[in-house]
């Protein structure tokens, strides 16, 4: 009896000292993966390109088509590794609904000659169709796509912990791939879990390809015209919803600049392009 008396005080203490020992453990990986967490690739000033096309000659959409509260145009932050996501910034783009344009009525030969000229522009007028999926061969991404909408605040939705966290969401209230205006689609660059689908995207650069796969089975091609990144505080919300809406364009958003002081990212990436083919589904 007193022999087994004894032995349970040392039993004791080796669980204590395993205990020590898991938690030693778990602390050293949470350290090594905040010291080794890697930057996401950012774009150089290479890649700027030109926006379609400059905005002093952008298309002006009807008053009707900017609604007083909308998308913001910006991913909310996740920060990598254990660290908190913020709160998306406040600007609150305008959403511009696709243009549905009607054929032309004058008689042969009556037309202007710039009225000419507009006509053979590329003028994309598919009916809508949500994405369900991209593809961006240079950064070897290819991502299902669902719909998201806004915030109870008027901001873009990000996606959320489950089973879209690491899908590329298209804001629902943008045009669908095919359509005129800016088709806008984001996703986050890293969670919690470490990096997420658009942590490459900075490697992206002009006349890269980015393909759209429609619901009704149509595969679009966008060409990518520019990569920016811009300070949160500075957000382009007139380029990045508005721009060109003459056309069929394209809008690819994560998050940028991340900050290892505060555990936060700082910027806003943005791929822009405008669409080049489109094939008919199966």
């Amino acid at each position: 009896m007193v022999e087994h008396g004894a032995a349970a005080p040392s039993q004791r203490a080796r669980r204590r000292a395993l205990s020590l020992v898991f938690m030693l453990v778990g602390v050293a990986v949470v350290v090594f993966a905040i010291v080794s967490q890697v930057n996401a690739p950012t774009a150089p000033g290479s890649a700027a390109g030109t926006i379609d096309p400059p905005q002093s000659t952008s298309a002006s959409p009807s008053t009707s088509a900017r609604p007083s509260a909308s998308a913001t145009g910006t991913t909310p932050q996740s920060s990598p590794r254990k660290s908190k996501s913020q709160k998306p910034t406040t600007q609150k783009p305008r959403t511009v609904k696709p243009r549905t344009e009607k054929p032309r009525t004058e008689k042969p030969g009556t037309e202007k000659a710039t009225s000419r000229k507009t006509r053979t522009k590329s003028r994309p007028l598919l009916p809508p169709s949500k994405p369900v999926s991209i593809s961006i061969p240079a950064i070897d991404l290819t991502s299902e796509v669902f719909a998201i909408g806004k915030a109870a605040d008027g901001t873009l939705r990000a996606p959320e912990p489950g089973p879209d966290l690491n899908k590329v969401a298209w804001f629902e209230d943008s045009a669908t791939p095919g359509q005129l205006g800016p088709v806008v689609l984001e996703g986050h660059v890293d969670t919690v879990e470490g990096r997420s689908v658009f942590f490459d995207l900075g490697r992206v650069r002009p006349g890269d390809e980015v393909t759209l796969k429609r619901k009704d089975g149509r595969t679009l091609s966008y060409t990518v015209d520019a990569v920016r990144s811009y300070p949160k505080s500075r957000f382009p919300t007139e380029a990045v919803y508005g721009g060109d809406i003459s056309q069929s364009t394209l809008r690819l958003i994560t998050c940028s600049d991340f900050d290892r002081r505060t555990r936060h990212h700082q910027g806003n990436l943005v791929v822009f392009g405008h669409l080049r083919t489109t094939a008919a589904g199966s």
